[in-house]
């Protein structure tokens, strides 16, 4: 699969994610509009910085409906706390958005994780960045989201195999 234009070709784990595209700082979050717009989405723009309200990226998704997007660029060994997914609730009311999305180069713990099956927040973790990154529809990762991290024994092996 191609990259969208502007972006990095794919490579690695993430696809490119972990170093910024050309135009984009380190603290701008591991996503960005044009992965947005490669989807499909309108009036997609950034709205991440002090006094952000807890979103990152706002727009409207090919169906129509409102979204709002919290980033997060961690080192691949931390995890997002529940508390951070209730932020982005907060954020969903706030913008009035339909689908909240959190997307991250680290992982979710598993109450976090929890937390957004619960409530209906798309959680896009390292693994499922790199498929976004890489050309899969931000919309067509909802499919996968939830446990697919797999169990600890999955990532200590994954870990010794891949070495992060």
């Amino acid at each position: 699969m191609q990259s969208p234009p502007g972006a990095e070709s794919p490579s690695g784990r993430l696809g490119g994610i972990s170093t910024p595209p050309p135009g984009l700082r380190e603290s701008d979050g591991p996503t960005h509009p044009p992965l947005c717009w490669r989807d499909g989405c309108t009036g997609v723009r950034r709205v991440g910085g002090a006094n952000d309200n807890g979103a990152d990226v706002v727009g409207r998704l090919p169906d129509g409906r409102t979204m709002v997007i919290q980033c997060k660029r961690y080192a691949p060994t931390r995890t997002i706390a529940s508390r951070e997914m209730r932020d982005l609730v907060g954020a969903k009311v706030h913008f009035g958005a339909d689908l909240a999305v959190f997307v991250t180069t680290a992982w979710f713990s598993r109450p976090s994780e929890g937390f957004a099956v619960q409530h209906g927040i798309h959680a896009v973790h390292r693994d499922h960045l790199g498929l976004w990154n890489s050309g899969a529809s931000l919309l067509s990762l909802g499919e996968v989201t939830g446990g697919g991290q797999g169990d600890s024994r999955h990532r200590t092996r994954w870990r010794q195999a891949y070495g992060e």
